[in-house]
């Protein structure tokens, strides 16, 4: 189910959406068997500032289903040192973004480009835990609310190449995660950083040769 509502005026366009999702779960063990009716809701405002330039701004919650993966008794062996213990609780976690995106396209000078930045949040009930116990890894998740957060940057720009009746571009992207786990038992705070840029060419070159 997807309510949504959208509303127009001059140069700026809006819309609420509230996708809801209803999950009925029978489990077979000792966890009762568990319903939810999950909301969520996100608006995005639209600004049409000159016909090649569009500002867009979303916001948005969510409700993340429990991993039914995750639910079951005793340990899976995932590699030959690995040990994946299951959880015994249903959980489920929320989440919130923000981000903008401002869209750039010139048809006539054969110009294009966008950047985009997002940033969310994450909170989850249960907390992923390593520990060496001899020569084996076992991984299990612990009871432990917390929060994790990620910012993101991408974007991409191109331009028409006459001569070659193609396009020439680069993209770019950058993200950011900083988050927290359990490692022999401690809190340890972790970040991951990606960057990737990616240039492009494509066209024609003679009638064949593409």
């Amino acid at each position: 189910i997807i309510p949504k509502l959208e509303y127009k005026y001059h140069r700026w366009e809006g819309a609420l959406e509230v996708p809801m999702n209803y999950y009925y779960y029978s489990f077979g063990h000792h966890i009762s068997n568990e319903s939810d009716w999950l909301a969520s809701p996100s608006i995005r405002l639209r600004w049409n500032m000159i016909p090649s330039l569009i500002l867009t701004v979303r916001g948005s919650m969510r409700s993340k289903e429990c991993d039914i993966r995750s639910l079951y008794n005793g340990f899976i062996l995932t590699d030959y040192r690995t040990l994946q213990q299951g959880m015994d609780e249903y959980s489920i976690g929320k989440g919130q973004s923000l981000n903008g995106t401002l869209m750039y396209r010139n048809p006539s000078n054969g110009l294009f480009g966008n950047v985009m930045m997002m940033r969310s949040w994450n909170e989850n009930k249960f907390m992923s835990n390593s520990l060496f116990v001899g020569d084996y890894i076992i991984r299990s998740y612990t009871r432990s609310p917390n929060k994790s957060d990620v910012w993101t940057l991408m974007g991409s720009l191109g331009s028409n190449v006459g001569f070659l009746h193609g396009m020439a571009g680069i993209n770019v992207f950058l993200q950011r995660s900083n988050s927290t786990m359990l490692s022999e038992g401690e809190h340890t705070n972790y970040a991951n950083q990606t960057l990737n840029t990616t240039a492009r060419l494509n066209g024609r070159i003679g009638k064949v040769l593409n």
